[in-house]
């Protein structure tokens, strides 16, 4: 083997271990993907909270949440058309939270949830239109 071999070697060697190591960094640890197609999509979430405002919205958009002791979840939300499910999961323990259908709204709900990470799972049934929700860990 050529000097010039052994180095093209080395570096593929040192590309492929710096690929693995980003890639333990870069969250595929979540149980749930997003899939969705929408128009006019405006999202926002932290560790404590998530929004999602939208024109149109078809699939599933998943946040995931921390939750201290002693915590609970404040949500809201509002369709104009169609119907969104929205489950909560803790440790693999999937749960609806609410439904919305039609021109149907929820105000300032609150539920105690478990300490630890929580994913707040958004799915349609077809087609939703203008629509928006929020999820506050407090």
């Amino acid at each position: 083997m050529t000097e010039t071999n052994r180095r093209k070697t080395k570096m593929h060697i040192a590309l492929a271990a710096l690929l693995v190591i980003l890639l333990s960094f870069c969250g595929c640890d979540n149980k749930y993907s997003s899939h969705y197609t929408a128009i006019v999509l405006i999202t926002n979430s932290s560790s404590h909270s998530a929004y999602m405002k939208f024109g149109t919205f078809t699939g599933t958009n998943v946040f995931k949440l921390r939750v201290q002791e002693g915590d609970s979840i404040e949500y809201s939300g509002n369709i104009k058309d169609g119907s969104l499910t929205v489950y909560y999961d803790y440790e693999g323990n999937k749960e609806e939270l609410f439904t919305l259908e039609g021109e149907q709204e929820i105000e300032d709900v609150t539920k105690e949830l478990p300490k630890g990470t929580t994913y707040i799972i958004v799915e349609t049934d077809g087609k939703v239109e203008e629509g928006e929700l929020h999820f506050d860990v407090k």
